[in-house]
């Protein structure tokens, strides 16, 4: 099965009620229906719901990286006696390839957890492992798409679920009173498994932890984050919120019709999909709200697929997110300025043609790419491979699909054209080229009609493209990755905390709307951590991402639990943070580097006193 989300609409529902081989799944906050679909079916049944495929089809996304507390102004401010913060009745969520249970960073001196929740996508209740099949089917219990939205959005200061945060201080250990149970997938969700504090503490107290909770991180990167935004303190390591407890979603593999739709190499491991990730977020926030505690959630993973202009559903459903009160959302800014793949320019007038380059590398592989231009241009594309061997101008209509197998080579290049794109209104060409050549590619985009001219052009991030995949002629900016471009969210830029300057590979803005992004930049070089099988270090904006989220949690702290400011959401903890950042003279700011300045707690702080 594939999942596919679209907008809750009366169409829909009648969709549903007449093709039973549609299957309803969860409802989100802000009335988006996941839907599961037999492979073979996707592209009927996009089209009975009236729907563009690029609309509903979730992007695939990946991993944002492979003496930081004192230069983000955190550690001044656990040490500061009178706020005493450090997380103490706030919940940390973590979407990525899941934790060590196991590691003493996330355990308490009496040997009992401090995770309230997992949610293991991989795994479904029987134990076998779900990894890269999508091969599930929506649970019986889960919402009607005719039904109550359990993700409703909230107001007031409610969470997502209506729940008050008055009580967020209540006891740490809420889910350690159920009993454990036998693990199942979450009510309303399908697959995967959930496994609660309690079973959690039931698997330390074994000898044989694995056999109760199975649940593993065979990547480490979702460890290791967990550990800097909330393990518990040690000689190794300090922690942002070593107090906040966690609720950690840890993502399957991109179904094998992602994986092929963007040409993403089949041993890429850590290749998810934005549907999952969506319904990762909407757990967490049910979680929280079944705890009545807040929850500042941090999202490490990224993609170059998608307009970068906060119009797609996964980018929508952020922003709505962004708006509960009681729940604040970072996203690493990605780690893509310094590697090639994106490019922009401008068309002057009808008529006028621009090239743009790709060198293909040594080996033979596939290559997608993605041109997008504004709402009132329309654009056409001819490609000329390294032979010189030429596919002539393909007109642009809407829908257009058109594949061409190359004479005297042996690869295929395929032609998509889709406008307007719902939501911008914009055009977007695809141009996946299957065994491509080795050499340099050349694609020419030929003004039908010009009004605007800009476009810009991206290739998949790294990974999920072959090294030596890139642009001849690139550009730094605008390489900020979805769903960072999100509006409402804090886009989380990095920088080398040792010697003040940009972390090399951070992400550069605007969004194509353009947005000025990211917010600010956080630690994100050489920063100290829990792996696994041992310590380590890590770079890269997840890490950045993982660190602010925990000074949003210290936030949260002092706003909602400590009742300094209940209603405390996203935009206003972002407003709080870019206040308190930290500036060099002779920089000007904002900048689509470094955004507002360096993260900075303790002048936030500061700034606060003085409101």
């Amino acid at each position: 099965m594939t999942s596919i989300v679209v907008r809750r609409s009366p169409l829909v529902e009648n969709t549903l009620k007449e093709r039973t081989n549609i299957r309803a799944g969860k409802t989100l906050t802000g009335d988006y229906i996941v839907l599961y679909i037999p492979d073979e079916d996707v592209q009927a049944a996009i089209f009975a719901l009236n729907n563009t495929k690029l609309d509903a089809y979730s992007l695939v996304v990946g991993l944002m990286g492979k003496e930081a507390l004192d230069a983000s102004g955190i550690t001044p401010i656990q040490q500061q006696p009178f706020l005493d913060l450090k997380g103490s009745g706030v919940l940390l969520g973590f979407i990525d390839s899941g934790i060590d249970y196991t590691n003493a960073a996330f355990k308490y001196e009496n040997n009992t957890t401090k995770i309230q929740y997992i949610w293991d996508q991989t795994i479904n209740s029987g134990g076998e492992s779900l990894s890269g099949t999508n091969s599930d089917t929506a649970s019986s219990s889960g919402t009607s798409p005719t039904g109550a939205n359990s993700g409703t959005e909230s107001s007031s200061g409610t969470s997502p679920t209506g729940t008050n945060f008055d009580t967020a201080s209540s006891s740490a250990a809420d889910s350690n009173a159920a009993s454990s149970g036998t693990p199942s997938a979450p009510s309303g969700y399908g697959f995967g498994t959930e496994f609660s504090a309690a079973r959690i503490n039931e698997a330390l107290s074994s000898p044989n932890p694995y056999n109760i909770v199975p649940h593993r991180d065979t990547v480490g990167h979702g460890t290791f984050l967990a550990s800097v935004a909330a393990g518990r303190e040690g000689g190794e390591y300090l922690s942002a919120a070593p107090d906040a407890e966690l609720i950690v979603v840890k993502l399957r593999k991109a179904g094998k019709f992602y994986l092929d739709t963007y040409s993403i190499p089949k041993e890429e491991e850590n290749a998810f999909e934005s549907i999952d990730v969506m319904l990762g977020i909407e757990y967490i926030m049910e979680k929280a709200a079944q705890l009545k505690r807040p929850v500042s959630i941090c999202i490490s993973v990224g993609t170059n697929l998608g307009g970068h202009d906060g119009f797609n559903i996964f980018e929508e459903y952020l922003a709505r997110v962004s708006h509960n009160a009681g729940v604040t959302v970072c996203c690493a800014a990605g780690n893509e300025s310094n590697t090639a793949h994106h490019a922009s320019g401008k068309i002057a007038k009808a008529g006028d043609d621009v090239k743009i380059e790709i060198t293909a590398g040594s080996t033979s592989s596939d290559i997608y790419i993605t041109i997008w231009n504004y709402a009132a241009d329309r654009i056409s594309v001819s490609v000329t491979s390294p032979t010189g061997e030429m596919i002539g101008r393909v007109p642009a209509k809407n829908g257009t699909v058109v594949t061409e197998n190359l004479i005297f080579e042996k690869s295929t290049v395929i032609i998509y054209y889709f406008f307007p794109v719902e939501g911008s209104g914009n055009q977007l060409t695809v141009i996946r080229i299957l065994a491509a050549t080795p050499g340099i590619w050349a694609v020419t985009a030929h003004g039908d009609i010009i009004v605007d001219g800009r476009y810009h052009t991206w290739l998949p991030i790294t990974g999920f493209v072959n090294s030596g995949v890139e642009f001849l002629s690139p550009d730094p900016n605008c390489t900020l990755v979805v769903p960072a471009s999100a509006i409402g969210v804090i886009a989380c830029a990095g920088f080398n905390s040792l010697d003040k300057s940009l972390y090399a590979a951070s992400s550069w803005g605007p969004t194509r709307l353009p947005l000025l992004v990211p917010d600010f930049a956080a630690p994100a070089v050489n920063v100290k951590g829990a792996f696994p099988a041992n310590h380590g270090e890590m770079a890269g904006t997840s890490v950045a991402a993982a660190i602010s989220a925990g000074a949003c949690a210290l936030l949260l702290q002092w706003g909602v639990v400590n009742k300094n400011e209940p209603f405390i959401d996203t935009y206003l903890a972002r407003a709080y943070l870019i206040r308190g950042c930290e500036r060099d003279s002779g920089t000007a700011y904002p900048n689509t580097q470094w955004g507002y300045g360096r993260l900075n707690l303790l002048s936030t702080f500061n700034q606060l006193r003085r409101v």
